[in-house]
C-alpha cells in the first residue's frame, strides 16, 4: 500500500488488513513523503505489529514509483494491493489465496467491489465483468475496470515476467494489464463475491484527478489498440467511444472501431456469453453516432446511416437496423471471421 496525506481513512484501512481472517502475511506501507499526520499514524501501527513493513520516501515519489518501492521489498508468493482509503473484508486474503492455489495459471485475482462514500455508506456498483473475453474487451475500451486495482492478488511471478508499474501518473493497472493481453489463457480473473468497499471521495485520485485519469487511460488504451491492429489510431477516435460528445472525425473513428472490433473477434477466442454483451455495448456506442431518418433535426456530430454503409459488415448494418426496431440481435460476431 501507498499512501500521500491519508489520514482521514487510514486506520480504518489499516485495521482491515491486519485483522484479516488469514494472518500469515507482511504488510508494506510506503508513505509518500505526506505532510499530514499520516507518518504518525503508521508509526503507531507498526509499533503495535511486528507484520507492518513501513518505508519512507524522502520526496514525492507519486503512486507508481512508490508502489515499486514496495514491490522491492516484498518476499511472498503473492502479493495483494491495497488502497489507503479502502476497507477490505475480513476473509478477503484467505477467499483469494484459495482461489489462486486451486487455479496455478491465473496471474491476477480480482473481486466484486461495494462502493461507500466518504462515511462508509453504500453507494450503487455496478459489478465487474466476470467472462474473460469481457475483460479483455474492457482493456480496449471499456468504462468499468478490467480488475478493480486496490482487489487485486497477484503472484508475485507477475512482476518478475512483466516487471514492475510504468511510470505513469494514473492508470498503471491498466497498463500493466495490457502487457498480458496476449497471453493464452488469459491470466485474469474476478470472483463475484464483494471483498472490499471501494471509497468514493473527494480527494481520491479517480475524482479528483478525473481528466487526468481519463487521458492517460485513454493513452494506455491506444498502445494496446495499436498493436491490436497494427497501425495507429487516434486518441480521439478511442475517447469518442468512450464518451458521448462532438467530434468532427466521427465518421473515420466509427471505421477505427469496427476494424478494431473486427480484429479482437480474429484474435481472441470468446463464447458466447461474451459475443452478446460486446456486441450489445459496441452496437449501443455506434447507435449514439448514427441516425437513421434523414429527416431527423438532430444530427450535431452524427452522421447517416446510409452513409456509412461502406464502412459497416452486412451483419452489423443488419444488427443495427434491428436495434432501431427494437429487435436485439446480440448473438453471433457481426463481421466475417
Amino acid at each position: 500500500m501507498a499512501v500521500y496525506n491519508g489520514e482521514r481513512f487510514l486506520r480504518q484501512a489499516i485495521e482491515s488488513v491486519m485483522t484479516q481472517s488469514f494472518s500469515n502475511f507482511e504488510f508494506i506501507i510506503v508513505n509518500d513523503a505526506s505532510t499530514d499526520s499520516t507518518f504518525e499514524i503508521l508509526k503507531e501501527y507498526q509499533a503495535a505489529d511486528h507484520r507492518i513493513r513501513l518505508l519512507s520516501n524522502p520526496e514525492n515519489l507519486g503512486l507508481s514509483k512508490s508502489l515499486n518501492r514496495g514491490l522491492e521489498l516484498a518476499t511472498g508468493e503473492f502479493i495483494a494491493r491495497m488502497d489507503a482509503d479502502d476497507v477490505c473484508r475480513k476473509e478477503r486474503f484467505a477467499t483469494q489465496l484459495s482461489w489462486l492455489k486451486s487455479k496455478p495459471e491465473l496471474l491476477v485475482l480480482g473481486s466484486n467491489i461495494q462502493k461507500i462514500d466518504e462515511n462508509g455508506s453504500p453507494l450503487p456498483t455496478l459489478p465487474p465483468p466476470y467472462n474473460q473475453a469481457v475483460m479483455r474487451w474492457t482493456s480496449f475500451f471499456g468504462q468499468q475496470f478490467v480488475a478493480c486495482h486496490p482487489t487485486v492478488m497477484m503472484r508475485r511471478a507477475l512482476f518478475s515476467r512483466f516487471g514492475g508499474y510504468a511510470e505513469i501518473p494514473t492508470s498503471q493497472d491498466l497498463e500493466l494489464w495490457g502487457r498480458m493481453m496476449d497471453l493464452t489463457p488469459y491470466p485474469i480473473e474476478n470472483l463475484s463475491e464483494v471483498l472490499l468497499d471501494y471509497r468514493i471521495h473527494s480527494q481520491a485520485i479517480s475524482t479528483k484527478d478525473s481528466i487526468l485519469q481519463y487521458q492517460t487511460s485513454n493513452g494506455v488504451r491506444k498502445i494496446v489498440i495499436d498493436k491490436l491492429i497494427g497501425r495507429p489510431v487516434a486518441l480521439e477516435s478511442i475517447a469518442a467511444y468512450r464518451m458521448s460528445g462532438e467530434y468532427p472525425g466521427i465518421r473515420q473513428a466509427i471505421g477505427d472501431w469496427v476494424e478494431i472490433y473486427s480484429a479482437f473477434f480474429r484474435r481472441f477466442p470468446a463464447d458466447a456469453e461474451a459475443v452478446a454483451a460486446i456486441n450489445s455495448e459496441f452496437l449501443q456506442r455506434l447507435g449514439r453516432y448514427i441516425y437513421f431518418n434523414p429527416l431527423t433535426k438532430d444530427k450535431v456530430g452524427r452522421v447517416s446511416y446510409y452513409s456509412m454503409i461502406d464502412k459497416l459488415p452486412p451483419k452489423m448494418r443488419g444488427a443495427l437496423l434491428a436495434n432501431k426496431r427494437g429487435i436485439t440481435r446480440h448473438e453471433e460476431v457481426l463481421v466475417e471471421i
